[in-house]
């Protein structure tokens, strides 16, 4: 299979971080409900380290909170997960599923 180019550059947000609200239609228990800081976005979703356990597909609801103070609630879903050797977490992909990041 040939590797397709990704759709949207990826930028680094270091002051950007995100608020889950909802984890498939439910209020995440207290194991999951969090805010982390984003490690790279794009118009399509963004990258997230966390101790915190996912599932793939899982449909989140978040907020996303964006260095100039600006803040967008967005739906999307976990489309990857790899572990991460220099947190001992999780690195996550977030997909955007209603809109794009304005």
């Amino acid at each position: 299979m040939e590797a397709q180019q990704r759709k949207h550059l990826r930028r680094s947000c270091p002051d950007c971080h995100f608020e889950i609200l909802q984890i498939n239609g439910h209020e995440p228990d207290q194991s999951q409900k969090c805010i982390d800081k984003i490690d790279n976005i794009s118009k399509g979703g963004f990258r997230f380290v966390t101790s915190r356990r996912f599932e793939l597909e899982d449909r989140i609801k978040a907020v996303i909170f964006f260095s100039g103070g600006d803040s967008q609630e967005t739906l999307g879903r976990i489309c990857y997960c790899n572990e991460d050797e220099d947190s001992g977490g999780f690195a996550y992909g977030f997909s955007i599923i209603n809109g794009f990041i304005h």
